[in-house]
């Protein structure tokens, strides 16, 4: 009798769960990252450089029992929840709202990454690049 309760529980949780990820109709596909590739003048007024992170949103194809699927991106929303970080923190910075500052020259450009959540198996990234002369 317990064998049969115990079985009859995880049936209902597999199905609650099962139908509540599949509840959602859509999910971050991609992140962009704009302007895509920037140059600014370390040490100018012309030092910071804004970013802006754009999130494509792809509604659910398909959402049987087993499987949710995606179908393309056609949703288009400036993301404000973005997280941002550079790959030259030596020479550049990025704050919270995207605006990038070059302090010093670089012989390379930095990688400029928004991170935002809400994808289907996690968060989501995007890049750009930002040269300092």
């Amino acid at each position: 009798m317990k064998l049969i309760r115990w079985q009859g529980l995880l049936l209902t949780v597999s199905l609650v769960f099962g139908l509540a990820s599949c509840g959602v109709d859509e999910f971050l596909a991609a992140v962009q990252v704009l302007p895509q590739n920037a140059t600014a003048i370390a040490g100018s007024s012309a030092a910071t450089v804004e970013f802006s992170a754009i999130g494509w949103y792809a509604p659910l194809q398909v959402c049987g029992y087993s499987d949710c699927g995606l179908d393309k991106p056609n949703k288009r929303v400036t993301l404000t929840n973005a997280s941002w970080s550079t790959s030259d923190p030596a020479n550049t910075t990025i704050d919270s709202k995207g605006f990038a500052t070059c302090l010093a020259p670089t012989l390379t450009p930095a990688t400029i990454t928004a991170t935002a959540s809400g994808g289907q198996f996690g968060p989501i990234s995007g890049t750009a690049t930002l040269l300092c002369t």
